[in-house]
């Protein structure tokens, strides 16, 4: 089975629609023009975005010293940003219909954005870091929705590299790609397009090579190493592979990380990420905000 674009977007078009007013908010409130009014205005002309708009404002994550009772007061107290998070989350969750994974993607953005702040990423670069964590697994739902009977076994593949070239082998794109080809018609950002575009390049390798098991795992991290995938990628490896393991201590998780046997060993051993570690308090606030974001 081959999916083209076509048939992609036409399956896309199948499930429910991305919220027009959350995608209305992220395309204007990067506007220095934008004023609160507008904003406001267009909050209140979609009820999933007002009502979780105030149930985020009001999350134990985001609250303020007060519960904020109008949208004037969430913007005013709130600022811009936490908006423009709150759209984020409803424009992904408005078209990715299934609990586990929402809750898997939930996770992987809140990790790598707090991995970003914590690295003083640019705003901008952040946003989009979180966006495409969001989205990137919009197309394992599509897989899912229409395929179930073929997809839940591929699903269950626990090797994300075997997972995403039997997605390849059975419906000519992985899931990162699918994600990719049908967000162009949504009017994401390009750049958020271009880190879930590059996230499946961490696992593309020639067809022949995976299915006659040419390629050992020492070629393997040699290509993940000459690749040399920026900084939001690789969080949102390490998000993932946290998510994967969430039940493990923290320094139990960190040594995988650095073992040189391993192939997440090449993706921190590069200089910009000599120095990255996580403890145990750092990952206990992501598993928190995660689990209160997936849960609304």
């Amino acid at each position: 089975m081959q999916l083209t674009v076509e048939k992609l977007l036409q399956l896309a078009d199948e499930l429910p629609s991305v919220s027009p007013a959350a995608i209305k908010i992220l395309d204007i409130i990067d506007n220095p023009n934008t004023s609160r009014e507008e904003i406001v205005k267009t909050i209140s002309s979609d009820e999933v975005l007002f009502a979780y708009t105030f149930k985020y404002a009001n999350s134990a994550a985001k609250r303020v010293v007060k519960e904020v009772k109008t949208l004037n007061e969430i913007v005013e107290l709130m600022g811009f940003n936490v908006i423009k998070e709150v759209a984020t989350i409803v424009a992904a969750k408005s078209i990715i219909g299934d609990k586990r994974i929402w809750e898997e993607s939930v996770f992987i953005a809140t990790a790598a954005k707090n991995m970003a702040q914590r690295d003083k990423f640019d705003t901008r670069i952040t946003d989009q870091l979180y966006m495409a964590g969001l989205f990137q697994n919009y197309g394992s739902f599509i897989l899912l929705h229409h395929f179930r009977a073929i997809y839940q076994d591929i699903l269950e593949i626990k090797n994300i590299r075997k997972r995403l070239n039997q997605e390849k082998k059975t419906f000519g794109v992985n899931h990162f790609q699918a994600t990719a080809k049908v967000l162009e018609d949504y009017n994401i950002p390009e750049y958020t397009l271009s880190i879930i575009k590059r996230q499946s390049l961490i696992y593309k390798f020639k067809e022949d090579e995976v299915v006659k098991g040419e390629m050992d795992d020492k070629q393997f991290n040699r290509e993940l190493t000459r690749r040399r995938l920026p900084k939001e990628n690789i969080y949102l490896e390490i998000a993932r592979l946290l998510y994967k393991h969430q039940g493990m201590k923290v320094a139990n998780f960190m040594q995988i990380l650095k073992d040189p046997d391993r192939v997440y060993h090449r993706l921190i051993s590069r200089p910009d990420l000599a120095n990255f570690d996580l403890d145990s308090k750092f990952v206990d606030a992501i598993k928190e905000e995660a689990f209160e974001l997936a849960s609304f």
